[in-house]
């Protein structure tokens, strides 16, 4: 089965990062794909490079980064959500983590076309 998905919370004041995180890992273990992780709302600000951990257990981005390197993923940040958030590719400005990239809405609306189940994480 090939999956998508659309992330939405906060890593700072949710789950949602961890949950969806949690969630693809067993999928690919499992042996389907995932298509897409779009990150939505403030869910993009996983994507900032300058994100800092305030505790050793707590390495969610580097776990996407890792789990991206593994699997080949598309992790894209909503370009909207992201410039919103202060998140940019610009060359005098890259803030954007290793693993993800920025594209707009119509990068979701492609994986619903394509996906046999698109997950939602709010």
């Amino acid at each position: 089965m090939n999956f998508g998905f659309l992330v939405l919370g906060s890593p700072f004041s949710s789950y949602s990062c961890h949950t969806a995180l949690d969630i693809v890992s067993a999928c690919l273990k499992e042996g389907h794909s995932v298509h897409r992780v779009f990150f939505y709302q403030d869910a993009v600000l996983i994507g900032n490079k300058h994100i800092e951990s305030v505790n050793s257990s707590d390495r969610c981005q580097e776990s996407w980064q890792s789990l991206q390197r593994e699997y080949d993923l598309d992790l894209t940040l909503c370009i909207s959500a992201a410039q919103r958030r202060g998140i940019s590719e610009l060359k005098q400005s890259d803030n954007v983590a290793e693993g993800f990239c920025i594209s707009g809405l119509g990068q979701l609306i492609e994986a619903t076309l394509v996906c046999d189940r698109i997950v939602t994480v709010p």
